[in-house]
């Protein structure tokens, strides 16, 4: 009995011990903190361990994670909780979110130098009121996950080039279920990969109308990419900008990417006048590298104001693909084309082009259609879009639609497949 009294009371004894917030000795640790300094050292407590940290809703300037474990840490806040700037270096096994990143008295940023295994997750980016940016930086790192989070006001007031998202050499990155919009003299995401960059779900919403100079105004690509393999964006939706290449602008020494069951939009009722010129710029004149193995499959595109250098077009390729292999040039498959005023920007650039529906303009093969089309709302077929209904390519139509509902075994042109509803 003895015994059993002195070990009952030797185990309070050590649960006294434990700061507040934790759980039992077996279990992952939860620890609640309020500052900087606290948030160092319960870093340091479970850098073996792993556990939760819990961010209070206050703000807080600098919070760094350096090499740990195996075991997952997670760093848990709330909309409410500010963080000017998280620095993940030569870490692993770190999810953050929720929490919201924003400037105090310098830039806003969660930068993953070196590390894998990071999950970024409804994580709110906005500098909007400051002179500052908000981003998310990802120089060398492996396996980062970004997902349901916001991205808005990433330095509409900055002096210098903002990116949300920039990439350099990240390698196996997925951004997914995300939102971009309302930014000024921005990319929402540009950079440089190493292999395997996904773009899944997000909404691209639109970049405002600049006034902060022609160099920086002229750089408001939705998505920016100029080196990479494997490449794969699908089930998006691209809004609206003005100034500058492309919604999406792939270019230089790239392989392998597949552009599919994406919505380009030309307007926003938000930004009523504005229209958006191209919707993909694939290659530059430039450059003396092309992107090899791009295919560009069932996706709507409504986009297709004049360039400011008179071109028009809802797509534009490099004429240099004229020296690359027939095999190794794009494929152009199933796609709603607004606008194509000018074929030998696409034409004589493609590998094959197939079952394409053309509003304006004029067709790259015999199986492409020209002809106005009814669609509802956001490209959304009817059943009256007959150009659209059982039209696409079967060997070339993916399994489901932008929205995950399966293709029939006729399947339609364009990102959507009609449903019978409408």
């Amino acid at each position: 009995m003895r015994r059993t009294t002195l070990l009952v009371l030797g185990l309070a004894a050590a649960a006294c011990l434990l700061p507040v917030g934790q759980v039992g000795a077996h279990g992952p640790l939860t620890i609640h903190v309020r500052t900087d300094a606290q948030f160092a050292a319960a870093v340091k407590r479970l850098r073996l361990s792993g556990g939760t940290i819990k961010l209070a809703p206050t703000w807080f300037r600098g919070l760094e994670i350096g090499p740990r474990g195996w075991h997952q840490l997670r760093i848990v806040g709330s909309r409410r909780t500010h963080v000017e700037q998280i620095l993940l270096r030569g870490t692993r096994r770190v999810s953050i979110g929720p929490l919201t990143v924003s400037p105090i008295s310098h830039d806003a940023r969660i930068q993953s130098l070196q590390s894998s295994r990071i999950d970024i997750h409804d994580v709110k980016f906005s500098a909007a009121g400051t002179r500052y940016a908000a981003t998310l930086q990802l120089p060398i790192s492996n396996r980062i996950t970004v997902r349901h989070s916001e991205f808005t006001h990433c330095g509409d007031r900055s002096p210098h080039m903002v990116n949300c998202i920039l990439l350099w050499e990240v390698t196996n990155l997925t951004v997914s279920d995300s939102t971009f919009h309302d930014c000024r003299g921005c990319d929402f995401i540009n950079g440089r990969f190493g292999h395997n960059l996904a773009l899944y779900r997000n909404h691209f919403a639109r970049t405002l109308p600049c006034h902060m100079g022609a160099y920086r105004c002229g750089h408001q690509d939705l998505v920016q990419l100029f080196g990479g393999v494997g490449l794969d964006v699908r089930d998006n939706v691209f809004g609206v900008y003005k100034k500058g290449a492309a919604q999406l602008y792939v270019t230089n020494r790239m392989r392998r990417i597949r552009i599919v069951n994406n919505l380009f939009l030309g307007t926003d009722p938000r930004v009523p006048g504005y229209e958006a010129r191209v919707a993909m710029v694939i290659g530059s004149a430039q450059t003396k590298h092309v992107p090899r193995g791009v295919r560009i499959v069932n996706n709507t595109v409504l986009t297709g104001a004049r360039r400011i250098d008179g071109y028009l077009g809802s797509i534009r390729m490099t004429n240099q693909y004229g020296a690359v292999p027939l095999r190794a040039r794009p494929i152009l498959a199933n796609n709603v084309i607004a606008v194509l005023e000018d074929p030998n920007q696409v034409c004589s650039e493609v590998r094959a082009s197939v079952s394409n529906l053309i509003l304006q303009g004029e067709g790259c093969s015999k199986t492409d259609t020209i002809g106005g089309e009814v669609f509802g709302p956001e490209g959304r077929p009817t059943r009256y879009s007959a150009f659209l209904l059982g039209r696409a390519d079967r060997g070339f139509a993916p399994q489901v639609d932008i929205t995950g509902h399966p293709r029939s075994p006729e399947p339609d042109i364009g990102a959507f497949q009609y449903t019978g509803t409408r």
